[in-house]
């Protein structure tokens, strides 16, 4: 008896809704089972599993089913287990569904007719099935059926209160797959999610979504790529774990973002935060597409003087209606590191980049299969390649190619266009379109943060964990260079020692002088020996704290460069120098003026001259909100607040602030406590951060001699070099008064002395100049300001008291041998007595011959 007619069809659902599933036998071009003529000529249906089964269901259903007629993937039929038969188009992943009566059912067996599906829309998962990756049509996922996938990650399904029984990567995705929204519904909130997100296997497998944190090393795939498997990850999710703040978006549409989503290319406040995001961390100029002439030529060339035509080596198959693309190349080898996206695969890919940079197409199959990029390119046409493989193109944007195949295949399966290779954004999901390029540098904890190399140590951090610009190559320390780590200490040593010296040697009164070294003149003298002693302190100190830190400096840079460690050393090594310039000074004054002070009025004098020093090393750490508005000149931030991680100038702060209160008017004479209040209104609670105080401006905790940031010196440095120079005038005017004689003792064995003490303060006038030229802009002192700081700085600390014990030396030698030449002129003068008297005696019997001479 002849088969009755086919019904009308009904629209295409995935589902099958009436018998033999023939509402799903043709579905996006597609063909699923076959029609032909039965013996009655009439047009019947034949389902997948009725073809080769050995029964004719009419003409043409048998036909093709021997092994020898066909090389395709063969498995045992369902019907007949030891029957072999070919794996045709027309019977993979056709719908089945044995509870329709009449039923129907797949076409092998073993399932493999429900892989490598051609038909997106069917494709269910991914998984891997007898080794292979494969796509898993939606007919095995939670069906119950025997096992297809290796891992049986197809049947890891729930069972709902609404009898609704789905695969546990449909559940929170954004869609209602439960009639009454039960996979939505419960969510599991109770559960922590992952703060990164992937791809599921099974799903929406076109969108990035969170994971439940027990999916994560599991030992179960979630993942396309399966990170969520790979320990990596953990640390990933580690290093974006935030405290509890939330941004608020700007604007008055209001909403909030979690921290740990803000800043990650993504439009949490509908592209409003990422405009602040970018004021912070601005992105490369990158251009990521070629531009074409108008015969379709893609052009890579400026200079076309030295320009060649050539067509593009990828795809290496030969792709049936698909012409290879046209490049305009340039004649040299061009520096890669600062190109991306199609410009780099083409130059990279043609070997036209220096430093022999590796083709990232390299890696990708020579063939791209029919049923890669699953759930893209809609609009896909099949084709063969090679003339024995299928795959597939897309319509081309140029009228010169019709159709083209340039794609990068992720090792997720997913794929993106040239554009989006090596261009600093990870498109895959998985990392593998930026894995073999060169131009970027990788962020050390969130490894999918890329920045381009021109990025790396230039002074600014757009790693979130400093890593651009704390690592071996930048080398940012406490000290640039090891060898000024080792000067300062040794210096500083020296410095103790020789001053230590002089403090505790023997008054030499009996030596010397006592118009020098009256007791005033000796305590004057020990007061300068302590000022260099607490400079000498200052530079073994600054040397253990940079042995200490080290490589680790640069990310505690903010809270060494606020800390009070560094504002006790600069505090020492300020209120040191003042010291031993303002009582050297005072010393001269007592030694070559005064021949006997009142020892009242010299007493109250220096107990001034303490105090004022004093009084300007603490001024920095005074609370006084008028000095730190003037002072400070940045503030430090950790590294969760991720807008502000790092060290921020006032600059920095108005731009950022700006972008984000577009009405409020910033200038410079905003004062940080009001930008401190709209720093907090960007977000649910206060941001930590800490004020970088005056000794900590350049991080060698000094005043702020030479300005890093181009600003004007503020007062305390004004105030430090007043009184450095009303010192260095002083210095002045007493050396040339004892050259011109109007001092009071010009004789004084000591005024070598006082002349050499003089001279080595020439090393901070030296470094005040140099400091001077920096500031205008003449000269860039940057590179070596370090190495200054601690060679002529503290060089008064080195010579004062080698001046001291050179002429202690000399005169306690002179003061030795005095005993030996006052005998000696008394031996002579006894000598001459005694001759006198001879002689007198002698004229007396020469009846006085000598008398008259004598």
């Amino acid at each position: 008896e002849c088969a009755p007619t086919l019904r009308a069809l009904i629209v295409v659902s995935v589902t099958c809704d009436n018998e033999y599933c023939t509402d799903e036998r043709a579905c996006n071009g597609l063909t699923y089972g076959m029609t032909c003529t039965n013996q009655c000529n009439m047009q019947v249906y034949v389902p997948s599993h009725l073809i080769c089964d050995g029964k004719s269901q009419c003409l043409e259903d048998e036909t093709g089913c021997s092994l020898q007629d066909s090389a395709m993937t063969t498995c045992p039929h369902y019907s007949n287990k030891s029957n072999i038969v070919p794996i045709k188009n027309i019977t993979r992943c056709s719908l089945f569904d044995s509870t329709m009566v009449p039923a129907t059912f797949p076409y092998c067996s073993n399932y493999h007719d429900q892989t490598n599906c051609s038909d997106t829309t069917r494709v269910g998962g991914h998984c891997e099935v007898s080794g292979f990756m494969s796509t898993v049509s939606m007919s095995m996922v939670c069906s119950g059926h025997s096992q297809l996938c290796d891992d049986g990650s197809e049947d890891s399904c729930v069972s709902l209160m609404s009898a609704c029984r789905i695969h546990k990567h449909r559940l929170c995705d954004g869609v209602e797959d439960c009639e009454d929204g039960a996979d939505e519904r419960e969510c599991g909130e109770e559960e922590e999610k992952t703060m990164i997100r992937c791809v599921r296997r099974f799903g929406r497998v076109e969108e990035n979504l969170a994971l439940p944190g027990s999916w994560v090393l599991d030992g179960v795939k979630d993942c396309m790529g399966g990170e969520d498997e790979d320990e990596k990850w953990r640390k990933r999710e580690e290093s974006q774990q935030v405290s509890d703040q939330i941004f608020i978006c700007p604007g008055e549409e209001g909403g909030e973002v979690s921290l740990n989503l803000l800043c990650d290319g993504e439009e949490s406040c509908g592209g409003r935060e990422e405009r602040v995001c970018l004021t912070v961390r601005p992105l490369l100029d990158r251009k990521v597409v070629v531009k074409e002439t108008g015969e379709g030529t893609k052009d890579l060339c400026d200079d076309n003087s030295g320009c060649d035509k050539k067509e593009f080596e990828y795809p290496k198959a030969d792709v049936f209606g698909v012409g290879r693309t046209l490049l305009k190349l340039p004649g040299v080898k061009s520096v890669c590191s600062d190109v991306f996206g199609e410009e780099y695969v083409y130059l990279s890919c043609m070997g036209l980049c220096e430093n022999e940079t590796p083709c990232p197409l390299l890696s990708q199959p020579r063939v791209l299969e029919h049923h890669a990029c699953p759930g893209q390119y809609t609009d896909r046409v099949y084709t063969v390649a090679d003339n024995d493989s299928l795959t597939f193109v897309i319509p081309a944007n140029n009228a010169e190619q019709s159709y083209h195949q340039e794609f990068f295949q992720c090792r997720n399966g997913r794929c993106v266009d040239f554009s989006q290779v090596c261009d600093l954004v990870d498109n895959c999901g998985d990392m593998s379109d930026e894995m073999n390029c060169t131009n970027h540098f990788q962020c050390k904890k969130d490894d999918t943060h890329l920045v381009g190399l021109s990025q790396k140590c230039d002074g600014f951090y757009d790693c979130l964990d400093l890593s651009d610009e704390c690592n071996d190559e930048c080398n940012k320390k406490l000290f640039t260079k090891s060898e000024h780590g080792l000067i300062s200490f040794f210096i500083g040593l020296l410095s103790m020692f020789l001053n230590l010296s002089v403090l505790f040697s023997p008054t030499c009164k009996k030596r010397l002088p006592t118009s020098f070294l009256s007791p005033t003149s000796t305590v004057l003298l020990k007061v300068v020996t302590v000022g260099n002693l607490l400079q000498g302190f200052y530079l073994v100190l600054i040397a253990v704290f940079d042995w200490v830190y080290r490589e680790r400096y640069c990310f505690d840079e903010g809270s060494w460069r606020s800390g009070r460690s560094c504002a006790v050393l600069g505090i020492i090594s300020t209120f040191g120098s003042l010291l031993s310039h303002s009582f050297f000074s005072l010393l001269l004054v007592s030694a070559l003026f005064i021949k006997s002070p009142p020892q009242t009025y010299l007493t109250t004098v220096a107990a001034v001259i303490v105090v004022i020093p004093l009084i300007i090393a603490l001024l920095p750490t005074f609370p006084l909100e008028s000095i730190q508005e003037s002072l400070v000149k940045e503030i430090a931030y950790n590294q969760s607040s991720k807008l502000f991680a790092g060290i921020m100038s006032k600059a920095g702060h108005l731009a950022t602030l700006q972008s984000y209160y577009h009405t409020k008017i910033l200038d410079s004479q905003t004062t940080w406590q009001e930008l401190g209040t709209l720093v907090d209104g960007m977000f649910t609670s206060a941001i930590p951060r800490s004020q970088i105080h005056h000794y900590g401006s350049t991080g060698m905790c000094l005043v702020n001699y030479i300005s890093m940031s181009g600003d004007a010196p503020d007062f305390m440095t004004l105030i430090v070099l007043g009184v450095y120079f009303l010192s260095w005038a002083a210095l002045l005017v007493l050396n040339m008064s004892s050259l011109r004689g109007v001092l009071v003792d010009t004789t004084s064995p000591c005024l070598s002395m006082l002349r050499c003490m003089s001279l080595s303060f020439l090393g901070t006038i030296a470094y005040i100049v140099l400091a001077l030229i920096h500031n205008s802009g003449a000269l860039d002192f940057t590179a070596h300001y370090q190495l200054f700081s601690i060679l002529l700085l503290p060089l008064p600390a080195l010579m004062v008291p080698i001046c001291y014990l050179i002429a202690l030396s000399r005169y306690r030698y002179e003061g030795d041998r005095k005993p030996e030449f006052e005998m000696e002129k008394l031996e002579n003068s006894q000598d001459n007595r005694d001759s006198n008297s001879v002689n007198v005696s002698l004229g007396d019997e020469s009846k006085g011959e000598y008398i008259n001479h004598g």
